[in-house]
Order: structure tokens, then C-alpha cells, then sequence
């Protein structure tokens, strides 16, 4: 009789232990998405991007990111020369908190570039009227005691700037 109130009991607790592991988790991750990216200044040798990031908050409470790290490419299409590949433009880490609600926060980052690549890029987008960008990071969300990074990426066409 003991033998088989033993065997009740450790199933009912593997039954409660499987339960609890199939159910949705009480806080979720936010994510976070590039929607648009804007050459603000273009020259020989400098370029300055705005990225425009929406962090997704599923949470009923607010969170705080306290670094934004990406890198920024180019696809080099230049005629003759230009190897259809992307190629690294720049990289940023933007420290500033970002403080995001409950809900959808739009926020700004920006790169500002100054090497050879900005005038392959030049010659790309004055070519084509267009050059495709890619954008590749992460956003540290701020646990107090440490930090939990959320990839992001994508690749935005961007037309020459007006």
C-alpha cells in the first residue's frame, strides 16, 4: 500500500512539473525591428545614417535598454567593379537608456562613417539612385544585474537623399 501511495505522489508531482513547463512564460522578451534607415548626409568621405528601431514590449511593465550595438553594410553594385557582396560601412554602439513602455517605442540611432567605403557607396547610389543597406546589432536590455541582448537585422533599400 505504501509502495503504491509512493508511486501516486511522485506522479503526481511529475504531472505538476511537466504542467508548469508547457505554460506560457509570465514575462516575454521584447523584440526589437529596424523599419527604416535614412542617409541624412552624404559626402566624398563622411555618410551619417538614421536608423529607425520599434522595440515591441509584450510585458504589462516597462523596460530599459542600455546599449544598442550593430554594424552597417553596403551592397557595393558599383558598374565593373563592384562585387554584388555586401561590405561593412560602419559600426555604432549607442549607450544612451532607452526607456520603453508597455507596447510599441520608436526610437532613433545614428552612424556617422568617415572611410574609403562612403565613396563606394557614393558611387553605388549615384549610379542606381538607390543602395541597399544592411543592418545587423543587438539591444542589451538592462536586468540590473546583468543584460540580455535581442538580436535584430535587416535590409532596407535606401534612395539617394534628396
Amino acid at each position: 500500500m505504501i509502495k503504491k501511495s509512493l508511486i501516486m505522489i511522485l506522479a503526481l508531482i511529475g504531472i505538476i512539473l511537466i504542467s508548469g513547463c508547457v505554460q506560457e512564460p509570465i514575462i516575454k522578451p521584447p523584440t526589437v525591428e529596424v523599419v527604416d534607415a535614412k542617409i541624412l548626409e552624404l559626402s566624398v568621405n563622411k555618410a551619417t545614417v538614421d536608423i529607425t528601431l520599434v522595440v515591441h514590449n509584450p510585458n504589462p511593465i516597462g523596460a530599459t535598454f542600455n546599449k544598442i550595438d550593430y554594424d552597417v553594410y553596403f551592397k557595393d553594385e558599383r558598374p565593373l567593379r563592384g562585387s554584388g557582396e555586401y561590405e561593412f560601412m560602419g559600426h555604432s554602439t549607442d549607450e544612451k537608456k532607452v526607456t520603453v513602455e508597455s507596447g510599441d517605442t520608436t526610437f532613433h540611432t545614428f552612424l556617422t562613417v568617415e572611410n574609403r567605403r562612403v565613396l563606394q557607396a557614393l558611387v553605388t547610389l549615384v549610379v542606381q539612385e538607390k543602395v541597399w543597406i544592411k543592418i545587423k546589432g543587438t539591444a542589451s536590455l538592462d536586468l540590473k544585474a546583468t543584460s540580455y541582448d535581442i538580436p535584430f537585422g535587416k535590409e532596407i533599400l535606401v534612395p539617394l537623399p534628396k
